[in-house]
């Protein structure tokens, strides 16, 4: 279509005007529908001279649309970005919200040891659904009688938690500040004292665990029987050091670094008239740093019971200790090599014991 041309003296429309015009009738025919109806483009009759195309009110009418599409497309932008700016309010009003939440909740939450939720693997007592937790808030000791009858004499500003019922294959304690430990014995059930980081293992015995904060050191001592401690740690801090000797002591900075490892001088009894039978040298078995392959071969031939490693792994694993088989059963001695290493024996129907890692067992179960 083409546009009247322009009269001297009218309005004139710009170059851009036009062409934006003639994009607009483009993009949009149904424009010229709207200007033009059925019936005046029936009345046309091509023979018939053209009639004079009303440009300038054509040129308006267009005008005013695209007007009021640019108006309505810039109210829909508009809108657009006020919707975009509240949800981006919304979202940093929630944050917030969020944030102080939980400060708030950090802040009024009771403080609980770190050692109480500390995770350390292959080390850690298995999670139970019921715990008992005991606090001494007096200046005297308390006592209390744990479900395996086991006796703890908890000291002042100390605590303790435990399982409401002990496992069938462990008895597991945790311990902030000091406390004395007289544990029933079991043992098919080792029972073990997690204090500060480190794990004293018995089997039937009495020793004290000091972790006091004013004491800024972490003592173990034992009184009777023999226990293990050993480290938490994923990679450990210490190696496990084996406690048999009665008054015996270790003691950790904080840093669980042993700073000293107090043995008691031997008591000397005046000797008797009549003569002790001279130890045999073949009873007492020493081994430095010697693989439990060899210690294991060692402990057959000794007490003519076969013993079977199950994990390979196990034979590269270096062992230092003395045993002695005319006071010490075949039984204990493997009790003793398993808690160190972090081991496990079973007993066989036949008499015979077979030795895997603990991780191994628990897969199996």
């Amino acid at each position: 279509m083409r546009f009247g041309r322009r009269k001297r003296g009218g309005g004139n429309i710009r170059r851009d005007k036009k062409q934006q015009i003639r994009q607009q009738i483009w993009e949009d025919p149904s424009v010229v529908e709207q200007l033009f109806g059925d019936k005046d483009w029936q009345a046309y009759e091509a023979k018939h001279e053209p009639v004079a195309v009303p440009s300038r009110e054509m040129a308006k009418n267009i005008e005013e649309r695209i007007k009021r599409i640019e108006q309505e497309r810039e109210r829909t932008d508009r809108r657009d970005i006020r919707i975009r700016r509240l949800t981006a309010y919304a979202v940093a009003a929630s944050l917030l919200l969020l944030l102080s939440f939980s400060l708030w909740h950090w802040r009024n939450a009771p403080v609980e040891s770190a050692s109480f939720h500390k995770l350390q693997v292959n080390n850690t007592p298995i999670s139970d659904t019921t715990w008992v937790k005991i606090r001494n808030t007096k200046d005297t000791e308390m006592e209390i009688q744990l479900p395996d009858n086991s006796k703890v004499k908890l000291f002042a500003s100390s605590s303790i938690r435990y399982p409401e019922q002990f496992s069938q294959d462990k008895r597991e304690i945790q311990l902030e500040g000091k406390a004395y430990f007289t544990v029933a014995a079991d043992k098919q059930r080792p029972f073990s004292v997690y204090a500060k980081g480190t794990k004293t293992t018995a089997l039937g015995t009495s020793f004290t665990i000091d972790t006091r904060r004013q004491a800024d050191k972490i003592s173990v001592q034992l009184h009777t029987g023999k226990i293990v401690i050993a480290s938490t740690a994923a990679i450990p801090d210490f190696k496990s050091v084996y406690l048999s000797h009665r008054g015996e002591t270790l003691i950790f900075d904080p840093n669980k670094l042993i700073i000293e490892h107090q043995r008691p001088q031997p008591v000397r009894e005046a000797k008797t008239p009549v003569t002790p039978a001279p130890a045999s040298d073949d009873a007492l078995l020493k081994f430095d740093n010697v693989p439990l392959s060899a210690v294991f071969q060692a402990l057959e031939k000794a007490y003519q019971t076969r013993i079977t490693i199950a994990d390979p792994a196990i034979t590269h694993i270096l062992y230092t200790g003395s045993i002695d088989t005319d006071t010490q059963t075949l039984r204990d001695v493997l009790t003793v090599v398993c808690l160190i290493n972090d081991l496990q024996f079973i007993a066989e129907q036949d008499g015979s014991f077979t030795i895997d890692k603990q991780e191994n067992t628990q897969q199996e179960l």
